[in-house]
Order: C-alpha cells, then sequence, then structure tokens
C-alpha cells in the first residue's frame, strides 16, 4: 500500500469521526447547442458519515449522487443551492451562513469553500451550542433573579492591583437594591466610584485591610453591624469570588432583639436566683473508670446555698459536692444519683446532721439536661419548733390524762363527806328535832340543801370535764331516736310541768352518742326549767339543711360554703335579753338566782363543748318573756 493510498484512508476515517457534515461535490459540465461547456450540477464526490445523519438520509445514500437532480428538494431549493455552490467554484469567495434544515427541525452554521477542483461544504449542527447558550442564560436570569429578589443586601467588587500585582483599591461591579438601600448609593454612583472614596462617605476605611486578606488568602470575614439610618442590625458575611469579593447583608434585627430578651431574662433570672432565701444549685455527675457516678460537681449555686459554709456561691462552683459536705455521701448522694440515672423527680424532708451540721430541710430534686436541679427550703425552725408542740402535746394529754384521774378521785373523795353530811344531819334532825324549834329544824334543812347543791356541781363539773376531750371515733346517730331516748331521763320534769316536746323529723349526722344525747337533754331540761309560771313549756325541735353562708350565724371562712343541718330547739319560757346570748354558754354563768332556778351554771357550757368537739357551732336568740330558740349547726355527713 503507497503512503498516498494511505494517507487517503487515514483522512477518511479522521472525517467520519467528525460530528460535523463534510461534503465534497464537483461541477459536472454539459455543452449547450453552440458547444459551449457549463456547469449543470455537483456531484457528490465525497460524504463522511455525519452527512446523511444530519440530513436524514439512510447510510451511504449521497455518495456519488447529484447535489440538484437527487438529493435537494423542490425547484426552489435546487435553484437557490445550486447558485450558491457555483458562486463559491467560480469566484473562489467562500460562504458563511446559518440555515433552517426543515426536514430535519435543525439549525446548522453552513462554511463553503473552494477546494482544488471542487466544492468543500462543512456544516455543523448548533443544536448543542444553542442547548449550552439556552443553560447559560438560563443560568444568568435565575442568578439575576435571585440577586434582585434576595431581601438580602448583596455587594460584588473587583480588586484594583498595582505593578507589583498588589490591591491598591476595589472596582464595584454589581449589587442588587437591598444593597444599594442599605448603602444609601444608586448605581450610576457606585460604578463611577471607587471603595475607598465609598468608604471615606462611610467612615469604613478600617474594613478595608479585612477584604484585602479575603482576596488574596481566600478566607472568609464575618461581623455584625448596625446600621443607624435603617435602625437595623445586619450579619455581614464576605467571601473570594474571583478576584474581588462578594458581601451579603443578612438582617439579623429580630435575632438581636431575642438575643437581648434572652438576656435580660436571663439577667432577672439570675438576680431572682441569687436574691431567693432558697437554696438553689445544679450538680455534674463525675464519673469513674467504669462510667459510674463517684461524686457531683457544683455547677449553678446561688448565694443563700454558700453561707451555710460561710464560702461565696463562686468559691462553690466546679468543686466537689463531698470537698464541702462530706457527709452527704450517706444518704442525699443515692437520692441525686436515682434522679439522674432515671430522669425523675424526687421530694423529701431530711434532716442533716453530718459535718457538725444540725439542719432540716426539704429538698425537691429533678433532672435538667445532663445536671441535676436541686431546691431545698431550710425547715429546721418550723421542724423545732413541731418537735417543741409535739412535746407540749403529749405533755398535754398526760395532764388531760392526771386531769381525768384528778377530777374521777376529786369526784370519790367529794362524794363521800357530802353522804356522811346528808346521813348524819338526817340522824340529828330525827333525833333532836323535838328539843329544836323552827329555826333549828331550818339550819338542817339549808344544810341538806347546800350539800344537794354541791353534790349537783360536782356532777355537772364530771360532765364537763368528760365532754373537754373530744371522742376518738365518731358514728352515725339518727337525732329522733337519740332525742327520744333521752326524753326518759327528763320524764319526771316532763310530767310535773305537762309540757309538750314536738319533734319534727330530723337528720342522721356523725357523732358521739353519750355527748350528743347529754347536749339535748340539757337544753331540753333548760326549757322545761324556765317555763313561764302557769304556762306548760311547748318545746319544737326542727331542722333544715343549709349553706354556711345562709345560716345567719357567725363561722369560720373556710365553711362558708359548707352544708350544714340547722338543728332549732325553741321553747316558749321566760326567754332573756338578747345582749346576754353570748353569756350563758360560760362555766357557771347564770342569769337567774339560784333561789329562782335551781341548777350550777354548768349545762350550756357543756352543750357548746359538744358542738365544739362535733364541729359545728350553736348559738341562743331570745327575748324576755317571748321564750327562747338555741341554733346548732352540725356538717353534713
Amino acid at each position: 500500500m503507497s503512503y498516498t493510498v494511505e494517507s487517503e484512508l487515514l483522512l477518511t476515517d479522521f472525517l467520519d469521526t467528525l460530528p460535523d457534515a463534510v461534503v465534497w461535490a464537483k461541477p459536472v459540465w454539459e455543452a449547450d447547442k453552440e458547444g459551449n461547456k457549463k456547469i449543470t450540477d455537483f456531484i457528490l464526490h465525497y460524504t463522511n458519515a455525519s452527512t446523511e445523519k444530519m440530513l436524514g438520509y439512510a447510510q451511504g445514500f449521497m455518495a456519488g449522487k447529484y447535489l440538484v437532480k437527487d438529493t435537494l428538494p423542490g425547484p426552489e431549493a435546487k435553484e437557490e443551492v445550486f447558485l450558491q455552490y457555483l458562486k463559491v467554484y467560480e469566484t473562489g469567495q467562500p460562504q458563511e451562513f446559518t440555515y433552517y434544515y426543515s426536514k430535519t427541525d435543525i439549525t446548522v452554521d453552513v462554511l463553503r469553500k473552494k477546494f482544488h477542483d471542487g466544492v468543500i461544504n462543512i456544516t455543523r449542527d448548533r443544536k448543542g451550542q444553542r442547548e449550552a447558550e439556552h443553560f447559560a442564560q438560563k443560568q444568568t436570569n435565575f442568578l439575576n433573579e435571585l440577586v434582585n429578589h434576595s431581601q438580602n443586601g448583596i455587594l460584588v467588587y473587583q480588586a484594583v492591583r498595582d505593578t507589583k500585582n498588589q490591591i491598591v483599591d476595589f472596582r464595584y461591579l454589581m449589587s442588587n437594591e437591598p444593597a444599594r438601600e442599605l448603602t444609601g448609593f444608586d448605581e450610576a454612583f457606585l460604578r463611577t466610584t471607587s471603595y475607598k472614596d465609598v468608604s471615606k462617605l462611610r467612615n469604613t476605611e478600617a474594613y478595608f485591610d479585612n477584604y484585602k486578606k479575603v482576596v488574596d488568602e481566600g478566607l472568609p470575614y464575618n461581623r455584625e453591624r448596625y446600621m443607624s439610618g435603617v435602625n437595623c442590625w445586619f450579619f455581614v458575611s464576605t467571601v473570594k469570588l474571583d478576584d474581588g469579593f462578594l458581601t451579603t447583608f443578612i438582617d439579623i434585627t429580630r435575632l438581636k432583639e431575642y438575643q437581648q430578651e434572652l438576656e435580660i431574662s436571663a439577667s432577672r433570672l439570675t438576680t431572682i436566683i441569687n436574691a431567693s432565701q432558697v437554696g438553689i444549685f445544679t450538680l455534674d455527675p463525675v464519673k469513674d473508670d467504669k462510667g459510674e457516678i463517684e461524686d457531683f460537681r457544683f455547677g449553678i449555686v446561688n448565694p443563700w446555698v454558700a453561707t451555710y459554709i460561710g464560702q461565696k456561691a463562686e468559691t462553690l462552683t466546679g468543686s466537689l459536692g463531698s470537698t464541702w459536705f462530706p457527709g452527704y455521701k450517706i444518704g442525699l448522694f443515692n437520692v441525686y444519683v436515682d434522679t439522674y440515672l432515671h430522669n425523675k423527680t424526687n421530694q423529701l424532708d431530711y434532716h442533716y446532721n453530718h459535718d457538725g451540721y444540725d439542719f432540716y430541710f426539704n429538698i425537691m430534686c429533678t433532672k435538667i439536661g445532663n445536671e441535676v436541679l436541686v431546691i431545698f427550703t431550710d425547715q429546721t425552725s418550723i421542724k423545732r419548733l413541731q418537735l417543741q408542740l409535739e412535746s407540749s402535746v403529749e405533755q398535754l394529754k398526760n395532764s388531760n390524762q392526771s386531769l381525768k384521774e384528778f377530777a374521777y378521785a376529786a369526784s370519790h373523795d367529794l362524794q363521800e363527806p357530802l353522804r356522811k353530811i346528808f346521813t348524819f344531819s338526817d340522824r340529828l334532825k330525827s333525833r333532836y328535832a323535838p328539843m329544836l324549834e323552827a329555826d333549828g329544824i331550818a339550819l338542817f334543812e339549808r344544810i341538806q340543801a347546800a350539800a344537794m347543791r354541791m353534790r349537783m356541781l360536782i356532777d355537772d363539773l364530771l360532765s364537763y370535764s368528760s365532754v373537754s376531750i373530744k371522742p376518738d371515733a365518731l358514728e352515725e346517730i339518727g337525732l329522733n331516736t337519740l332525742i327520744t331516748e333521752s326524753l326518759t331521763d327528763l320524764e319526771a320534769a316532763i310530767q310535773e310541768k305537762e309540757a309538750v316536746i314536738s319533734i319534727h323529723p330530723l337528720p342522721v349526722v356523725k357523732g358521739d352518742k353519750l355527748q350528743l344525747r347529754q347536749l339535748f337533754q340539757n337544753l331540753i331540761g333548760n326549757a322545761i326549767k324556765y317555763a313561764q309560771a302557769g304556762t306548760p313549756p311547748y318545746i319544737v325541735i326542727s331542722s333544715e339543711i343549709l349553706k354556711g353562708t345562709e345560716t345567719g350565724m357567725e363561722i369560720a371562712p373556710d365553711d362558708l360554703n359548707h352544708s350544714f343541718y340547722l338543728i332549732k330547739v325553741k321553747d316558749n319560757g321566760i326567754g332573756f335579753e338578747q345582749k346576754h346570748a353570748g353569756q350563758i354558754f360560760k362555766v357557771f354563768q347564770r342569769l337567774h338566782g339560784k333561789e329562782e332556778y335551781a341548777g350550777t351554771g354548768v349545762g350550756l357550757a357543756i352543750a357548746e363543748k359538744v358542738i365544739h368537739n362535733h364541729h359545728g357551732y350553736i348559738a341562743a336568740e331570745g327575748e324576755v318573756g317571748k321564750g327562747a330558740t338555741f341554733k346548732i349547726l352540725l356538717p353534713v355527713l
């Protein structure tokens, strides 16, 4: 194979690899009638592989075909293309133009030149170029939209360098509307003014070296800046962009306001914590090599905690708990570990009697993040008062027991002399009555009457003493049954005075049967005792349910919204003046002389004590000559 043939084959193979369509066409000469030769067509002497593909023909179709006669469609196209080829061939002037080929819907760039004894046609499909240009334009439009519609200010400068390649200034390239509003300069001014001149107007010359460093070293430069013109805070970020820098202004005003609010809140919280009269501190766990908690380290500590060891709060911060309070390892340490490991809240009363301290605390601890928050109140004073009170209560119980024993002994010891007084006075009166005059006999009767009053007084004092102690257990009691049973003890007085007692339906209450029976015996007995002369006693006992606010009685504020049974014991007796209503419930207080009405003045005091033991209230209303009404409030079950 000769060099020429081999070179031609290599050239053909090379042309087939090109994406451009390459056609070499030679003129076809024909003689006219006069014998003159002229070009009538061009024969396609060579076409590469891309030609048929671009024009939509089958591979190998075009080789050897006539350009006008075989490949071009329509007479107009044939004429136009033929003339173009002919002009290039005859004049030797190349043609270069863009053409849309409708058959394959492509736009191409065409270059035709005379080549040896023919015309070479190189056609390049512009589709890839158009797509690249479209993509680039799309990106440019997108970036422009992004820049112009961004709420953040964007500003771009290019470096101005001297002959030694040192940055001596910056030249404005572009900005968006927010940036121009922030700087206060319009586009025309920025394009005609260097950075140094702008910075002089804004007093920002100090930033020049920072921008040089961004461009020379590629390190970003960030800062926060307050712009008084718009009364806003901005985060200003500057990064390198080619041989210049891009600066963005991000509005962080709201963030700064939140930060300031947070700082104010933190300051207030710190003030509250430090001023608090309770101990507040946090504990960070300290772990050993196995990951187990072996101690805690103080984090936040308020001054109240430090006062217990005579130190400042800062002294405790960061130190181990066992350093200042070794004894906490005995009990509290396990509580703190439990709180930390199980993410729970613990609250307890704790007596800290270690390390020479003796305090009573109420402690609440809870896990917050990776710490344990501990809040404690010092209850030492209250606890010691409580212990003193408990001791006093115990002493009072012992005293009450001694009083009960004394009352029993006193009643026994006093009753025996009274019996002897009755016995001996009766014997003396029987033996010596015939020898005594009327005055002597009267003396004996007075002695016996005084002894009887003494016996009644002792009995009433014993009764008062017994009701002074609140009952241990209460039971449900039907008052209708209780009062009916109580009347048997008053049967003699009822018959003597011909008393009428009307008992309306009464409730079931919770109370002590003996004390309530004594209550109603005293009230009914008083109503019979203080009857008007010549008028049989008429006593009405009734009840209703009322709220505390509806009773019209003086009761504790906490009971105003509670429900009560209002029980009334009303009589038609001699009554009393209302101004004495409070006095009649006092021990030994009598509104009438003992010569007029028998009694010791203890009965109503007993009634008040019984009502008090049952968490109720009692009051009296009276009018002289029109009777009295006793009002009793007992809690609804």
